[in-house]
């Protein structure tokens, strides 16, 4: 039966032009992203050689991405999803015509990197909360679990399209993958530009910019299970992404036998997993218990990749990427029915900081740890372990709810 509408759903999110339009842009944009990254990291490394300058650019272009997601939350909420998007998108394809310019011109510095890696983040960060809040109002509720694993099919799959293009083309020259870059990114325009939202009106604002910037915490109150769902997020992001995509290629680098492929085979793995869950996802139905049961799972998951050996580790990196990619959709689809309309976009900025912001620290404290003689696999396991009892925290917690809200019906 749930496969069965499934398939409805699939079907009527096909002939959605709207919705097309969305995860076309979605996809386009998410492969830009992963293309401009790999071109900072190849671009500091191997022409301007300052590979201790590379946490810098790309701290760079992550913070200020960071920074101005609330603002964004804002904008869409005052503007709408679709104009905000469009803005994002073009914003973006400019800066990357100008970096073409100035590599042309051959004054693409490290500082001139550094503006324009500000520069890429800032408009990037109002792309997220705007497609978040724009599928809410594209397709009908009993549709939406639907296209939020159609969504994350489409930034997985531009994540994975994103590295591969993009170091195709690094055989040709820096300035054909920022071509390419730029082509995504035009696609992206092309495809919002005139996408409207249709259940979105934008009255009079009755108060400050600023009382607007700060509501997305404070209505989270009034979302039904947003403080827990945004636990989770803090937990899986601090604990689990850290470990995982900075410790397994440090994992493989430390092994003397170990082959680079090793590592793509890895990531490859991974990013299946994650479009195979997002599929999955759709799938599953609504059970918000599945988010709390998966947890421990995921922990167990890492600690494996910390102590298996390179076959064992292939499965492991694509069960996870499974169990991640529902997690993901279904804290998505639950919070964003438990918002208003009107404060959608901000509300979705905050799950989106929360996201984005957890990682770079993890990031921190694992280098922290590592420059303090400990080994990386050890602190994989470690962290996969803690995954495993706050997920079972978690899973014991939600079953202890149900169970007193069962007996008091």
């Amino acid at each position: 039966m749930t496969s069965t509408k499934a398939q409805g759903d699939t079907v009527a999110l096909l002939r959605n032009g709207a919705f097309c339009r969305l995860w076309l842009t979605s996809g386009s944009s998410f492969a830009a992203l992963s293309a401009y990254l790999l071109f900072e990291q190849w671009y500091v490394v191997r022409e301007l050689q300052h590979p201790s300058a590379l946490g810098i650019v790309m701290a760079a272009t992550v913070i200020s991405r960071l920074m101005l997601m609330s603002v964004g939350g804002v904008m869409v909420d005052r503007l709408g999803g679709s104009r905000v998007a469009t803005w994002s998108a073009m914003s973006r394809f400019f800066v990357v015509l100008a970096m073409i310019a100035c590599l042309n011109a051959n004054v693409l510095t490290l500082g001139a990197l550094l503006v324009f890696g500000v520069l890429y983040g800032a408009c990037d960060a109002f792309f997220t909360p705007s497609i978040n809040s724009l599928a809410p109002r594209l397709v009908p509720d009993e549709q939406l679990r639907s296209a939020n694993a159609a969504l994350q099919t489409a930034s997985q799959g531009g994540m994975i399209l994103g590295p591969l293009v993009g170091a195709a083309l690094l055989t040709v020259s820096f300035a054909a993958v920022l071509l390419a870059v730029a082509g995504l990114l035009a696609l992206a325009v092309l495809s919002v530009l005139w996408l409207r939202d249709p259940r979105q009106t934008h009255e009079e604002q009755a108060s400050g910019f600023w009382s607007e910037l700060t509501s997305g915490w404070r209505q989270l109150k009034h979302v039904e299970g947003a403080w827990e769902n945004l636990g989770i997020i803090v937990a899986v992001n601090f604990l689990f992404f850290g470990p995982l995509l900075m410790g397994v290629p440090i994992l493989i680098a430390e092994d003397a036998s170990a082959r680079p492929s090793q590592l793509g085979i890895l990531q490859g793995a991974y990013a299946a997993g994650m479009i195979g869950g997002a599929a999955a996802a759709a799938l599953v139905g609504e059970r918000p218990w599945l988010i709390r049961a998966l947890l421990p799972a995921l922990g167990l998951g890492l600690v494996g990749v910390g102590m298996a050996t390179h076959p064992w580790q292939i499965a492991l990196m694509a069960a996870m990427g499974v169990a991640s990619s529902v997690i993901n959709v279904l804290i998505i689809t639950c919070i964003q029915r438990a918002a208003s309309p009107e404060i959608t976009g901000r509300v979705m900025a905050v799950v989106s900081i929360t996201s984005t912001g957890t990682v770079p620290v993890s990031y921190a404290v694992l280098g922290a740890l590592l420059g303090s003689g400990l080994s990386i696999a050890p602190l994989i396991v470690t962290a996969g372990g803690l995954v495993f009892v706050i997920g079972a925290v978690f899973l014991v917690a939600g079953t202890l709810s149900r169970t007193r809200g069962a007996a008091d019906a």
